[in-house]
């Protein structure tokens, strides 16, 4: 049978303890890890294909090395996928619920105030997560412009946060100039293409958290940050020692995604105490001394155009 194979294969590789451990972690919890071809996914259970299938109630690491022997499993694996019956997940779906800690890593590079700033947020979909994280951003930040093409979906959150919290937000359609006076932008679920059309701060830092990676845009000389890397908690070592074909984002984030609502997994990062390692951009990791870059070259850009309106005044 296909289990007892695998599980022989890996007790082999692995210490008795160590393969011992990964079972007893991942056996209720029904996660489904594997790599095939070095395209890295892990996928969380929804619902049982049949009871022939051989990811029934059952979790399975495998690697690419698999795939010729387990031809009938990769077969079956791709049809629970294509009809709904399991969620790909990857760590990009983390990134969303780090907003926090991902703003604090980048003001903190800059030596600058979440307070003294004004971020603007790319939104489409008025899903649970992108209001909590507009929420947030609205109780922290100077000025906050909601950028979408869906405004219906967002005039209740906008008189919410009046009400509320009692901040006033910029709710607008302009989705081509709403972002040119922001130091932050940050996208939730716009695709690459859209942004070919936008205009930006040269040196502002535009933070994706959609799926789709940002490629440079014109007449840019800023940030774009598509990825990261976290300090991940000790007690989730030994599992990412096991599945080591994984990320250790991917294997947290799958541990997340079982408590499904924003609280609860806002909660469980907190006490985990998740930190920023580092950001990644389209040349690798971004260093500080990007960040200080792009805040000297904004702030000497605000002078000249303060400047340049000063003379202005006394043109006759």
């Amino acid at each position: 049978m296909f289990f007892e194979e695998f599980c022989l294969e890996n007790w082999r590789r692995f210490k008795c303890g160590n393969f011992i451990n990964f079972l007893w972690n991942y056996f209720r919890r029904e996660i489904v890890f594997f790599d095939i071809e070095e395209s890295r996914v892990c996928l969380v259970k929804k619902r049982k294909i049949g009871k022939e299938s051989v990811l029934n109630n059952i979790p399975i690491c495998i690697g690419g090395r698999f795939k010729e022997s387990y031809g009938s499993f990769i077969d079956d694996l791709d049809k629970g996928i294509n009809n709904g019956y399991y969620k790909v997940l990857n760590k990009k779906w983390v990134f969303k619920y780090i907003v926090p800690e991902v703003l604090d890593y980048v003001i903190n590079s800059q030596n600058s105030s979440i307070g003294g700033e004004e971020i603007s947020v790319f939104v489409r979909e008025d899903s649970d997560v992108n209001i909590e994280i507009i929420k947030f951003l609205a109780s922290k930040c100077k000025v906050l412009n909601v950028i979408t093409d869906n405004l219906d979906s967002f005039n209740f959150l906008e008189n919410y946060i009046n009400q509320n919290i009692g901040i006033m937000i910029n709710l607008t359609g302009n989705l081509k100039k709403g972002a040119l006076r922001s130091g932050i932008v940050i996208n939730l679920d716009y695709d690459n293409d859209f942004f070919r059309n936008c205009s930006f701060n040269r040196y502002s830092v535009v933070i994706n958290f959609g799926i789709d990676i940002i490629e440079k845009l014109k007449c840019f000389d800023g940030i774009i940050i598509n990825d990261f890397k976290i300090y991940i908690p000790s007690k989730y070592k030994r599992v990412c020692s096991i599945l080591n074909d994984f990320s250790e984002e991917e294997v947290y984030g799958s541990f997340l995604y079982l408590k499904k609502r924003y609280d609860y997994i806002r909660e469980e990062i907190i006490d985990d105490k998740i930190k920023i390692w580092y950001l990644i951009g389209n040349n690798g990791r971004v260093r500080n001394s990007e960040f200080l870059r792009v805040k000297k070259q904004k702030s000497k850009n605000n002078k000249k155009r303060k400047y340049n309106k000063t003379l202005d005044k006394f043109k006759l």
